[in-house]
């Protein structure tokens, strides 16, 4: 018997170990360590403990933390700090999952005066409306967010939007910031993250 369980214990330590999901999170009280810019200038800055993208006109920004995940939970704090000339609205986002260009989930809170999931799959993008939100300049949201299967449930100041497939099953993305207009974030706590 305790031949066996050392037999099993050796086999089980040589075959590769899958990723371990922990819980992950940034305060910005410091400058982030392992961010990477995905589109837009490298501009973001931290100050008075907050993850700043200032004000550059529109355009689609993304930065993506150095965890990816499956399945997991997604919360953070952000809100806008200018608006969009072009548009005459401000908003804030989050990267749900980023696999590449062509092949990523956001979720925009304030675009359009809408929340919205901004979906780039193949190179074909689409949107998908979950809910409305004039965000107020200056003001920051609670956002969560949850992913399991190809399932994407949000909250937002703990109020549950429409809940909505979003495909992707099994498969890691990169999770980020997206915004469109000069915006600022804080406490990004990312569980199931890899």
């Amino acid at each position: 018997m305790r031949y066996t369980a050392a037999v099993l214990a050796l086999l089980m330590a040589a075959i590769p170990c899958f990723a371990q999901e922990e819980t992950w999170e940034e305060t910005f009280d410091r400058d982030p360590e392992g961010w990477t810019v995905i589109s837009g200038p490298d501009s973001w800055t931290t100050a008075e403990g907050r993850y700043i993208f200032p004000d550059f006109g529109w355009g689609r920004h993304m930065v993506m933390a150095p965890v990816e995940i499956v399945d997991g939970t997604i919360t953070l704090s952000g809100g806008p700090i200018g608006i969009s000339e072009a548009h005459g609205w401000g908003c804030f986002g989050v990267v749900v999952k980023y696999r590449d260009p062509g092949n990523f989930i956001a979720l925009r809170f304030g675009a359009y005066g809408r929340v919205s999931i901004y979906k780039m799959d193949g190179g074909t993008r689409s949107f998908i409306n979950i809910g409305t939100l004039e965000a107020e300049v200056g003001q920051m949201y609670e956002a969560r967010l949850q992913v399991e299967g190809d399932q994407l449930r949000v909250w937002l100041e703990g109020e549950e939007l429409e809940p909505t497939t979003i495909g992707w099953a099994g498969k890691a993305g990169r999770v980020g910031i997206y915004t469109e207009t000069a915006s600022a974030y804080d406490c990004v706590r990312i569980e199931g993250a890899r």
